[in-house]
């Protein structure tokens, strides 16, 4: 079994409410950002825990065990993605322009050339061009609008993520200067709470 050293600073981020010590506490971002950086998944057969020196060392435990649950359950969720269909949108009005004027000249070029009435072949670019941008624009904005509020939303939940304190010792997490204590397990859910 290999043995990965990470060194984690501990005891300088506030006092466990349950064993009221701080010598095991540390950032749930520091310990996540630890792992991610100093691991990868074949070496994270990790974990034991040292508190000699102040630091974390030398993890070395089967796989599957409490560092590598704890550290997945302590993970910040991932950052929206912007949807591929919003590459695509036309959301702003210059490109909503270039459009309409491409579109327009294709489809004037097509009418002129079928055997319509000259009201059909005058009036049917003009009815495509305005109807298709139209629609691609509110789709646009649509989808651009949901993607923004998935990104307000996931900034509260880092902020959220950001203030919370785990303590090795006793396998809980906090918020310093609150009563709130979580197992590691219940992390994403309150995360997501409002």
């Amino acid at each position: 079994m290999s043995t990965v050293s990470v060194r984690i600073p501990i005891g300088a981020e506030g006092t466990c409410p349950r064993c009221k010590q701080m010598d095991a506490t540390q950032k749930v971002s520091v310990i996540t950002h630890a792992f991610a950086n100093a691991l990868t998944p074949a070496e994270f057969e990790a974990i034991s825990f040292s508190r000699s020196r102040g630091e974390i060392t030398d993890w070395a435990s089967p796989r599957g065990t409490l560092w590598e649950i704890v550290t997945k359950q302590l993970a910040l969720p991932e950052r929206p993605v912007k949807p591929w269909s919003l590459r695509f949108a036309m959301t702003s009005q210059r490109d909503q322009w270039l459009f309409a004027i491409v579109l327009f000249a294709l489809s004037f070029f097509l009418f002129s050339r079928l055997p319509l009435p000259d009201v059909v072949r005058l009036f049917a670019p003009f009815i495509i061009t305005f109807g298709t941008v139209g629609g691609l624009g509110s789709y646009g904005r649509k989808k651009q609008k949901e993607y923004d509020t998935e990104l307000i939303a996931w900034g509260a939940i880092k902020s959220k993520w950001s203030g919370l304190r785990y303590c090795a010792r006793d396998n809980i997490v906090f918020i310093i200067g609150q009563e709130l204590v979580l197992q590691p397990d219940q992390v994403q859910a309150f995360l997501k709470s409002h």
